[in-house]
């Protein structure tokens, strides 16, 4: 459609839609204020009673959210008789009152005020410690599983111990107290690093992923994370998802890298 067309077109639809406004004020306007004049007494009354329902309904509302607000006032103040009650029960029987270092209250007999409070303290300080141990594990493991994922082994080897001994190198490069196969309990994992043990396999065949789980067991009893690095993979694509799931489902945090 060239631009002539299109603007005789938009010409006609403007036209018509001069006709049509002019013909509705001409005739419709008039019939409109015609039938408002000769209802205008129902129309008062329609619109009186919408205002009294508009009217009745806000005062309702007003009514409804000053009753919730003595409601809760009176729960406040039960809850707080109530709670000055105990205490003074407490206090009769020889009890006093302690706040936690995390924000909790209990009643402790006075003698043992002071030993109460040694043992919150040192078993606050104990979780703090913990959660920044916790917090820096995290990070080695981020920092380790990153590392991994950017090896390339130099080529395709036969046996899993020269992807083992290559890999050892490699991570050793960034991380110097890592170590080869040491021996915790009946547990030996191919590489550990700090609290993190490293787990090699390749080529990997289904035989491979078989024998994981067991050393999953038993690795996580000695150590707080566990990566399992797979070189070579010779799994199908289904079989490989359904069991990577199902370690992921049972030991939680492991990490599995396929290289």
């Amino acid at each position: 459609m060239d631009s002539d067309e299109r603007a005789a077109n938009w010409a006609r639809v403007i036209t018509l839609a001069i006709v049509g406004l002019y013909l509705f004020w001409v005739y419709g306007v008039p019939v409109v204020m015609d039938w408002i004049s000769a209802n205008a007494f129902t129309l008062m009354l329609i619109g009186g009673v919408c205002l009294a329902g508009i009217v009745g309904f806000g005062y309702w509302w007003m009514q409804e959210d000053a009753r919730a607000a003595e409601r809760l006032a009176r729960e406040e103040e039960e809850r707080a008789r109530e709670e000055k009650e105990y205490a003074d029960l407490q206090r009769r029987r020889g009890l006093e009152e302690y706040q936690t270092v995390e924000g909790k209250t209990v009643w402790v007999p006075r003698d043992q005020l002071e030993e109460v409070a040694r043992r919150d303290r040192e078993e606050h300080q104990r979780k703090m410690a913990e959660r920044e141990r916790e917090a820096e594990a995290r990070k080695l493991v981020n920092r380790l599983a990153s590392h991994i994922e950017e090896f390339t082994p130099s080529r395709h080897y036969n046996s899993e111990w020269e992807y083992h001994l290559e890999l050892q190198g490699y991570i050793r490069g960034s991380f110097p107290d890592a170590q080869i196969e040491v021996q915790t309990g009946a547990s030996r994992p191919d590489i550990v690093v700090d609290t993190v043990a490293i787990e090699v396999k390749g080529p990997t065949y289904s035989k491979d992923l078989q024998t994981i789980a067991d050393k999953l067991v038993r690795y996580s009893q000695h150590y707080d994370t566990i990566i399992v690095v797979l070189f070579n993979l010779q799994v199908n694509e289904r079989r490989y998802g359904e069991w990577e799931r199902g370690i992921k489902k049972t030991f939680g945090d492991v990490r599995i890298i396929c290289i």
